[in-house]
């Protein structure tokens, strides 16, 4: 009788879940996968508005620099291991193509594993025109600026470095037959005496098929 019963039951569900399989119902999903991998970074002004900010604050402890590379001696004299008061850098792509633009920010957070909450203290655009394909090596000339233009440092090529990248494209393919377009994907380094920069950038989409969520327990 209980190897009737389990059998019936195999066959039960086998049935059902056949039969909810047909129904299964998919949409289409497309997620930015745009990304900058900031590996060191620096700027003057970048400098100026930590120092400022840890003389209003009245923060004398040592910081850790995750991906800051400080300009200033006063600065360097911080780069000790710290549980707290962490700098970094972060970065994003805007939308434009031509130029090709990147917004740094430099962000100071009191907690090492939050840093989304952090605050950010500056930031800078660095622009790269001519970027028409993938690897970018079409580049003829970058422009380092702040928001209002009243810095702005000129670059031809020569001065800067487009390189393979060090880091594989990201993608993350959460969900079903994805398909990922890649449009650009370099490194990038920059070293003057005013600012540093060395990151990794990728641009680029994915579309994925995501289950209904009525019949996501089928």
């Amino acid at each position: 009788m209980k190897l009737f019963c389990c059998v019936l039951l195999c066959f039960w569900a086998a049935y059902s879940l056949e039969g909810c399989g047909s129904q299964y119902d998919y949409y289409t999903v497309k997620n930015n996968i745009d990304r900058v991998v900031v590996k060191s970074a620096s700027w003057k002004s970048a400098d100026s508005a930590l120092l400022e900010f840890i003389k209003k604050e009245n923060l004398y402890d040592a910081y850790y620099f995750r991906n800051y590379t400080p300009l200033s001696s006063e600065l360097k004299t911080k780069s000790e291991d710290s549980l707290s008061n962490v700098v970094l850098v972060s970065g994003t792509l805007n939308k434009s193509n031509e130029p090709f633009s990147i917004s740094l920010s430099i962000v100071f957070d009191g907690n090492p594993n939050d840093y989304y909450n952090g605050r950010t203290l500056n930031s800078i655009l660095v622009e790269i025109y001519g970027c028409s394909d993938f690897n970018c090596k079409n580049a003829q000339k970058v422009i380092v600026r702040n928001d209002d233009y009243s810095d702005v440092k000129l670059l031809n090529k020569g001065k800067f470095e487009i390189l393979d990248p060090s880091t594989s494209f990201y993608s993350r393919e959460d969900g079903y037959d994805c398909d990922v377009t890649k449009q650009y994907h370099f490194r990038l380094k920059i070293d003057k005496k005013d600012f540093l920069f060395d990151m990794d950038v990728q641009k680029g989409d994915e579309e994925c098929q995501q289950r209904d969520i009525k019949c996501i327990f089928c």
